[in-house]
C-alpha cells in the first residue's frame, strides 16, 4: 500500500501531461510511475508467496501426527508440562485456534472473508502495475525517436509497424494512414512528387469528390498523375499538353502556391477549404504546426501533405512532396507516405527534425507561373550547367520561399 499513492500521483500526472504534449515530463513521470508499480509488484510477490509459507507451517504444525501422538504420550506418562513435545503440541493448539477464530474477537468468516480481499487486491494491483511498467518500457524505447538528430524510422522494421499499431489504438491517430491507401501511387517522374501526392488526396476522397476516369481505368473512376492536370491547371498552374510538359522543365516540380492551386483545380471551393502554410518559425511555432497537422490527419474528413527538405531529415535529396498518414505519440513522430516508392519506404520522422526541414527554402519557391515558362528558349527550359540554370530562375521571376504544408478540410454541408 504504501506505493500506491505516489504510483497512481506519478501516472496521472503523466497522463495529463501528455494532454498537455508535455511529452518531456509526460515521459519522466510515466517511466517513475512504472518504477514505483515495478517495486509494488515485487513486494506484492513477496506477500503472497510468504503467506502460502506462514499458511504451509501453521498446517504442518498444527496437524503433524508424529507431534501429537509424542506429546500424548508424555501426558499419559504423567510427564510435565514442560516436555518439549508438549509445549509443540500446544502452540500448535494455540495457533490452530487463533486461524480459526476461537482465540479473540475475530470469526472465522471474517478471516476467511479477509484473506480472499488480500488475495483479489493482490491480483487487482498485479494488473495494474504490469499496465504501468509496460507503459514506462514503452516510453522508454520511443524516446531515441524523439530526438532532434533522430534518423527516420522506415516501414521495414517491427519497431516501425509498432508505431503503427500504437497509433491505431489511439483510435484516430492513423485515420488517414488507411483512407490514403485507395489511391496512393508511385510518383511518375521525379518532379511529379507533387502531382502523385494530390492524386493521393483527391483518390482518399472519393466518396465526396466526382473523380476523373482515366482511359487505362474506363470505366471506374480514379485520379491519377495525367487525369488531374487538366484545362483548369494548364491555366493557372502549370502548362502540359501532348509535346510540352511544364512540369519536366526548369524550375522543375510544383512549389506551395501551385500546389495550392492544383487542389483548388480537382477540389469544389463550395465543399473543401485548402489553407497553405510557408513555415516561417517566428509565426508558426512547433506547436502549431504539430496541432495543424494532428487536427487534419485525425479528422475522417481532414488530410495534411507537407513539403520538406529531405537533407534535413536524413535522406538524399532536395524539396519533396508527400501526404501525411499517421502520428505517434509516444514517438512525437509522422508518418511520411514517400510518394517516391522507389526510393523510400514510409518513414517515421520526429515533429521537431520534420518541422526544421519545413523551414528551409525553396529557391524557387514562387514565380510568374505558369506563363514565365513560355519565355524559356530550349536551353534555359532544360538547362545542364549552373550559368544556364541562374539564367532560367532568373526569366522565370523566380523568389525564393519557405517550405510548409496544405491541409485540406471537407466542410460541414
Amino acid at each position: 500500500m504504501i506505493f500506491d499513492i505516489p504510483a497512481f500521483i506519478l501516472g496521472t500526472y503523466s497522463v495529463v501531461n501528455l494532454g498537455n504534449e508535455n511529452r518531456k515530463d509526460g515521459s519522466t513521470f510515466m517511466i517513475l510511475s512504472g518504477a514505483f508499480a515495478l517495486v509494488h509488484l515485487v513486494v506484492g510477490i513477496y506477500i503472497v508467496v510468504k503467506m502460502r509459507e506462514d499458511r504451509k507451517q501453521h498446517v504442518e504444525e498444527t496437524f503433524n501426527p508424529t507431534t501429537a501422538l509424542m506429546a500424548v504420550n508424555d501426558m499419559e506418562s504423567g510427564a510435565t508440562k514442560e516436555s518439549i513435545n508438549y509445549k509443540m503440541f500446544a502452540s500448535a493448539k494455540t495457533k490452530t485456534k487463533r486461524i480459526g477464530g476461537v482465540e479473540g474477537n475475530t470469526t472465522p468468516s471474517a478471516i476467511s472473508s479477509y484473506n480472499k480481499a488480500a488475495v483479489l487486491f493482490v491480483i487487482i494491483t498485479f494488473v495494474w502495475a504490469l499496465w504501468q511498467c509496460q507503459n514506462a518500457l514503452d516510453w522508454w524505447s520511443s524516446m531515441i525517436y524523439r530526438q532532434d538528430n533522430a534518423l527516420p524510422l522506415y516501414m521495414n522494421s517491427s519497431s516501425a509497424y509498432a508505431l503503427l499499431l500504437e497509433s491505431t489504438k489511439q483510435g484516430v491517430d492513423a485515420i488517414d494512414y488507411f483512407l490514403l491507401q485507395r489511391g496512393f501511387d508511385a510518383q511518375l517522374y521525379q518532379t511529379y512528387c507533387s502531382v502523385a501526392t494530390v492524386a493521393a488526396i483527391i483518390n482518399s476522397f472519393h466518396d465526396s469528390v466526382n473523380l476523373p476516369v482515366d482511359s487505362n481505368y474506363d470505366p471506374y473512376p480514379y485520379a491519377t498523375q495525367s487525369n488531374i492536370l487538366n484545362n483548369c491547371t494548364n491555366e493557372y498552374v502549370i502548362h502540359k499538353n501532348e509535346s510540352y510538359d511544364g512540369l519536366l522543365a526548369a524550375p522543375y516540380g510544383l512549389g506551395i502556391s501551385q500546389t495550392k492551386d492544383l487542389l483548388k483545380c480537382n477540389l469544389d471551393s463550395s465543399v473543401f477549404d485548402v489553407t497553405a502554410y510557408h513555415l516561417d518559425p517566428s509565426i508558426i511555432p512547433i506547436e502549431k504546426f504539430r496541432q495543424d497537422v494532428k487536427k487534419a490527419i485525425e479528422n475522417p474528413l481532414g488530410r495534411a501533405i507537407i513539403n520538406y527538405d529531405r537533407k534535413s531529415v536524413g535522406q538524399i535529396g532536395g524539396g519533396h512532396w508527400s501526404p501525411i498518414g499517421a502520428y505517434s505519440r509516444h514517438a512525437d513522430s509522422f508518418l511520411i507516405m514517400d510518394v517516391a516508392k522507389y526510393k523510400y519506404p514510409n518513414a517515421w520522422i520526429p515533429t521537431a527534425k520534420l518541422y526544421a526541414s519545413l523551414q528551409t527554402f525553396d529557391q524557387c519557391g514562387d514565380w510568374n507561373f505558369p506563363d514565365a515558362q513560355d519565355a524559356l528558349n530550349e536551353t534555359l527550359l532544360y538547362p545542364e550547367i549552373d550559368s544556364e540554370y541562374t539564367e532560367a530562375m532568373s526569366t522565370l521571376g523566380c523568389q525564393q520561399a519557405r517550405r510548409g504544408y496544405i491541409t485540406i478540410f471537407k466542410k460541414y454541408l
